[in-house]
């Protein structure tokens, strides 16, 4: 599985050979690419990659409020969403890809999303009071998160 070493994708087969980066965020801060990434990455059948960040993009919070992103083999980096007050923010959790391409996950914020390969955006779930998630989502055999 590809794995963070200093903020940098980094794919298993380079691990073994030397750590090879294949994406270096921005170390500064409200980056649009996204800062902070550490939670795991999910791959698709193509070798794309898909994460995200805990801050960076564009919101209200200095530091950012993070970003899903995909990174081709090659390691071309697309911003997918810009997190920020609707959708939650400051995500810690590795994002879970369905058959359809969907992406879901939680946020620092107390919610639960989907990201649609379209782009499109929808909040699942808010947790309230001082319920938080923690890590990720994952799925039955039905499909249920």
């Amino acid at each position: 599985m590809p794995s963070w070493r200093d903020g940098s994708a980094v794919s298993g087969a380079a691990q073994a050979k030397g750590n090879k980066t294949l994406y270096a965020f921005c170390s500064q801060a409200n980056c649009t690419d996204g800062t902070t990434p550490v939670a795991g990455l999910v791959t698709d059948s193509a070798g794309n990659l898909y994460g995200a960040t805990e801050y960076g993009g564009s919101c209200s919070d200095s530091r950012g409020c993070g970003v899903a992103f995909a990174l081709t083999p090659k390691g071309a980096e697309t911003v997918l969403y810009t997190f920020g007050t609707t959708m939650g923010a400051y995500l810690q959790c590795t994002l879970l890809r369905d058959k359809a391409g969907n992406l879901y996950g939680t946020t620092g914020t107390g919610t639960v999303f989907k990201l649609a390969p379209d782009g499109a955006a929808t909040l699942l779930y808010v947790f309230g009071g001082a319920d938080f998630p923690v890590a990720g989502v994952i799925s039955d055999k039905a499909g249920n998160l």
